[in-house]
């Protein structure tokens, strides 16, 4: 974990954040990162970083407020890095506060140099603190050194910016001394990278806006030209004395360490100016200059004055006719609202009318203000008589408002009247509709009962008809039998007895009666009945027809009364209708003002009255309709005669409008042609004026044109030939005391600067290269470092591989030698048994066994760990079977791999030569076991770490994958990149892969990938060759 100084990056673009930050963290700084404003902010609550590097268009919250807050709330430093290149930009973030202002694109190392500069001048201490109480007067404010803070003769504070302080500070401790901007730049924390003077400028500027009386015109601070600023204690510009005689300005300013300060002086002051300094005013550019201007000036000036009298006419003119324009136009309108007022509807006029006393209103006021710029007596007459006619013209429309006011009321009141007379019209229809009505009800009725006595009349007939035959059969004398007759009987009185209903039941009932006697008498008795029946019948007829006479006589006469209800009512809707169309067209009349035709509506309106008089309507009602249309035809008639007043009106005032229109464009003319007269009139002045002042002017300034190009073309000169060449020494022109001798100076000053830039430069290149150096040597030293490291693990390994199988060889040689010893000792006291000695044969043979098994295990060991290391050392290519292989240096790994109790499985095809460098690859595979060991499991956590190798023709596919806990995303794009590790407190480097990733991609001549998810392993993959291309050219020549 880097433990350098905290740096956030602030950039809304992810791979410029990330890149920067990677730069950053390689060269041994702790790097945050943030996406935008809110996430720095969400940093800095936790911890507040030692410097700030801020990215200036971002969405939402821009760099500039960013930057700002940051210095409200603290001082840490800020460095702008931002595609934004311009001056404006790079002047308001240096305004705001930023310590520095890099563009984009950049070189990194420039931005870490500038880190670091910018954080060497946050650290740098304080200035040492003065006595206490100390105060120095600066212009109209006392700086106080122990509070950091100016105040007034009042008392008032006003507090102080860091630089500002700092500017004050260095003014305060060497008064009337010029201080360089450089400096200044340096006390002040104000570099930057293009914008160095500009910056010092800035503060400068707000200071002087603090303490000076009039900032415009500095005392207390004033600039030296080319060198920079100096503090004035009392306000007075020291006395630069230059000896008399003394030519070269240069020389007067290296004895004196400032600039002439010119500023106005009184003429005795300026008499008493030194010789030198005379003459050089008179030789300045600007006076060359201001003596070319001069005369045209002066020319122009009379011109000017001139112009100015003739164009206060002009405007008075110009005034005059603007307003007489818009007196025109007021008018016009008004006459157009008039037009409107008559012909609107009632309820609209007001509006106009109001509209139409405004714009009369305003005219007045308009002519009022037009008679002062009347500037002959013609125009002052027609103004005068313009407002008797408009005076006149108001005073026919407030005339004609009022009449027209109450006719629209007399309409009004007409309206009402037809209105209410078409309801009393409406009302009598109605009710004679009603009584038409009731007389339809009362003829339904009658004629219902009408129908019912016919229906008994005809079936009285019928019966009686039937009856008359019965009696013809039973007259007969050969006694015929009377059934058919009697059944027709029956069914006669049967229709009879439904014709009388349940209204007339007793007769119902006693014709039943007599039919049913008839029925059931005999034949001798049958006759008596039929006669009483006869009888019954024609009692009933003559009354029943008796009745149904009186009915129709009755009918008739309500037919007699419906058709006369039907004409009454028919001719009350027309008198509605007629008083409808009357008094549309009467309307219609007075909209159009057309008193004739009015005229002719009132007589046609008598004949509705005569009309109404004669229709056979309720006698109230028809009083009301006369009495409705006698007023409406009192009201017409008075509506007529305002009508006719109009007419006269309107016909009076069109003529006055016609007077109007005519004097607003005479009015118009008048003031328009005198504006015209007046403005021709300047023209010629000023082109005559013009004309002689281009003249004296062009005289003049081509004798100062001639003595300023001259020594222009000698600078230019010198300059190309400066440009082309610059060790061409100095410029000649460097001597004259004008602007172009000032160039000339700047030109030798900023060569020289250049000049000095330049070496620095060269040789910062030449420290930067010798560095670059170094750190390449550095990482070789690393990388050898780490070779002998896994070198040194291997003789580890072996030394552990070997150790068993020569302890079990030297545990079984000393046993053989205890064996021998007590064998020895048998055969020499004769007491050797033959049991004893198959025994001593038998341990022989099993410890000849042991040592030669064992030793050559150790032997095997031996030659393949001397292999591996050979491999590893002698950095040769050469062919070897890569299973084999495989399991010697896995087997060289087996202390490492048992101490972490990980399992390592090996699938590889066993008949798979590979040509390559056996010692690269074995670095590789060996970085890779260990780093998924040392890396992939938690401590004390055991997993398998599989190794897959993989013939795919011409290429190898080597897979090296763990089952531990995998790779954070955030971390897998950088696994690879030099000194990046997650364990560098348990001694990790971070070259294991980065080694493994050069090895790979450039002695290998492949490529390798890496995939993790985190909680799922890792599984890095190799692509090589299995035959190297100078390898492969080796053994074709081998075999040639």
């Amino acid at each position: 974990m880097n433990t350098g100084p905290h740096i956030a990056v602030v950039d809304d673009e992810l791979a410029t954040r990330e890149m920067v930050g990677d730069y950053l963290r390689m060269h041994g700084f702790a790097v945050t990162l943030c996406d935008g404003a809110a996430s720095l902010r969400h940093f800095m609550a936790r911890q507040q970083p030692d410097l700030v590097v801020l990215d200036l268009n971002m969405p939402g919250e821009d760099g500039l407020s960013v930057v700002r807050q940051l210095k409200a709330s603290g001082d840490v430093p800020v460095i702008m890095l931002t595609a934004t290149a311009s001056a404006i930009d790079r002047i308001v973030g240096l305004e705001l506060g930023a310590d520095d202002y890099l563009a984009k694109p950049c070189e990194l190392r420039e931005l870490v140099a500038r880190i670091r500069s910018v954080l060497r001048r946050s650290a740098r201490s304080a200035p040492a603190q003065p006595e206490a109480g100390r105060s120095v007067r600066f212009g109209t404010k006392w700086f106080d050194i122990d509070t950091h803070r100016l105040r007034d003769e009042d008392g008032r504070t006003q507090p102080l910016t860091k630089s500002e302080f700092l500017l004050l500070k260095a003014f305060a401790d060497h008064p009337r001394r010029v201080l360089s901007r450089e400096y200044l730049l340096d006390i002040a924390d104000a570099r930057d990278a293009e914008a160095f003077d500009r910056a010092i400028d800035v503060r400068i500027t707000r200071i002087r806006r603090k303490i000076e009386p009039d900032p415009a015109n500095p005392r207390f601070i004033r600039t030296v030209r080319g060198l920079g600023y100096a503090f004035e204690p009392d306000g007075a510009l020291p006395r630069v004395s230059c000896p008399t005689g003394t030519r070269n300005i240069v020389s007067c300013r290296k004895r004196n360490g400032a600039l002439p300060h010119r500023r106005r002086k009184s003429p005795a002051t300026a008499r008493g100016q030194d010789a030198c300094q005379s003459v050089g005013e008179l030789m300045r550019i600007r006076n060359k200059i201001m003596l070319v201007g001069g005369i045209p000036i002066a020319i122009a000036a009379g011109i000017a004055v001139a112009a100015w009298l003739l164009l206060s006419e002009a405007e008075r003119a110009r005034s005059g006719a603007v307003l007489a324009g818009a007196i025109y136009r007021d008018l016009l309108v008004a006459m157009s609202v008039r037009d409107d007022y008559v012909g609107a509807n009632p309820a609209e006029r007001d509006p106009h009318a109001e509209r139409f006393r405004e714009l009369a209103a305003r005219a007045q006021v308009q002519l009022a203000s037009l008679a002062p710029l009347a500037r002959t007596q013609e125009q002052r007459r027609e103004v005068t008589s313009f407002q008797d006619t408009l005076a006149r013209y108001a005073a026919r429309m407030d005339d004609y408002i009022a009449v027209t006011t109450v006719n629209d009321r007399l309409i009004a009141e007409m309206s009402l009247r037809a209105a209410r007379l078409v309801t009393l019209a409406e009302e009598a229809r109605a009710r004679q509709h009603a009584s038409n009505a009731d007389i339809i009800t009362t003829l339904t009725e009658k004629d219902q009962q009408l129908r019912r006595l016919r229906d008994i009349v005809d079936s009285a007939y019928q019966l009686r008809a039937t009856l008359w035959g019965l009696q013809t059969v039973l007259q007969r004398p050969d006694g015929s039998d009377p059934s058919f007759a009697l059944a027709q009987m029956q069914h006669a009185a049967t229709g009879l007895g439904e014709a009388l209903g349940t209204r007339r039941g007793g007769e119902a009932r006693e014709l039943g009666d007599l039919s049913r006697a008839a029925a059931s008498a005999e034949r001798a008795d049958l006759a008596a009945i039929t006669e009483r029946l006869l009888a019954w019948c024609d009692r009933l007829l003559k009354i029943e027809v008796t009745a149904q006479r009186a009915l129709q006589e009755e009918v008739a006469q309500l037919l007699t009364y419906s058709v006369e209800a039907n004409e009454t009512e028919q001719a009350t809707q027309n008198v509605a209708v007629a008083t409808l169309r009357l008094g549309q067209e009467t309307h219609e009349a007075l909209t159009r003002r057309d008193a004739d035709l009015a005229e002719r509506k009132l007589a046609r309106s008598g004949e509705l009255a005569d009309i109404a008089a004669a229709l056979p309507i309720s006698p109230l009602i028809q009083t009301d309709m006369i009495d409705a249309i006698t007023e409406w035809r009192e009201r017409l008639g008075t509506t007529i005669e305002g009508i006719r007043k109009q007419n006269a009106m309107i016909a009076d005032m069109d003529q006055t409008a016609a007077a109007m229109v005519a004097k607003a464009r005479s009015l118009n003319d008048l003031f328009t042609g005198d504006a015209d007269w007046l403005g021709d009139f300047i023209g010629h002045v000023l082109v005559i004026g013009a004309t002689v002042g281009l003249l004296f002017g062009s005289v003049a300034a081509f004798a100062a044109a001639r003595s300023i190009t001259m020594p222009l073309r000698r600078l230019q000169g010198s300059m190309l030939a400066l440009a082309a060449d610059p060790l061409a020494g100095r410029i000649a022109e460097s001597d004259r005391r004008d602007e172009l001798g000032d160039m000339a100076r700047a030109a030798n000053i900023f060569v020289t600067e250049i000049s000095r830039r330049e070496r620095d430069l060269r040789q910062a290149k030449e420290r930067t290269d010798e560095t670059l150096a170094e750190l390449r040597q550095a990482q070789a030293d690393l990388i050898q470092a780490e070779k002998l490291a896994s070198l040194g693990q291997l003789v580890a390994g072996v030394a552990h591989e070997i150790n068993t199988p020569l302890g079990i060889a030297l545990t079984t040689a000393t046993l053989l030698g205890d064996e021998a010893q007590e064998f020895e000792r048998a055969l020499k006291g004769n007491q050797l048994p033959r049991s004893r000695l198959a025994h001593f044969l038998d341990r022989m043979k099993e410890g000849s066994r042991l040592l030669f098994d064992n030793l050559g295990r150790a032997s095997d060991l031996v030659h393949s760990f001397k292999q591996v290391a050979v491999d590893q050392v002698s950095d040769e290519p050469r062919r070897f079977e890569m299973k084999g292989w495989l399991e010697d240096v896995i087997r060289s790994l087996g202390p490492l791999l048992r101490k972490t109790q990980h399992a390592v499985a090996i699938d590889c095809p066993a008949p798979l030569q590979v040509g390559t460098y056996p010692g690269a690859l074995a670095q590789v595979l060996t970085n890779l076991v260990i780093n998924a060991a040392l890396h992939a499991y938690d401590e004390g956590e055991s997993g398998r770490i599989a190794i897959t190798v993989r013939d795919a023709g011409d290429q190898l596919h080597l897979t090296v994958s763990d089952d531990g806990k995998g790779i954070a995303p955030q971390h897998l794009g950088r696994i690879f990149d030099p000194f990046f590790t997650t364990a560098r407190h348990r001694g990790s480097t971070g070259l294991g892969l980065h080694i493994v990733y050069n090895l790979v991609t450039n002695k290998l001549q492949g490529r390798i990938d890496v995939e993790s998810r985190p909680g799922a392993g890792t599984t890095f993959r190799i692509e090589m060759p299995k035959q190297l291309a100078g390898e492969a050219r080796t053994e074709a020549m081998a075999a040639l």
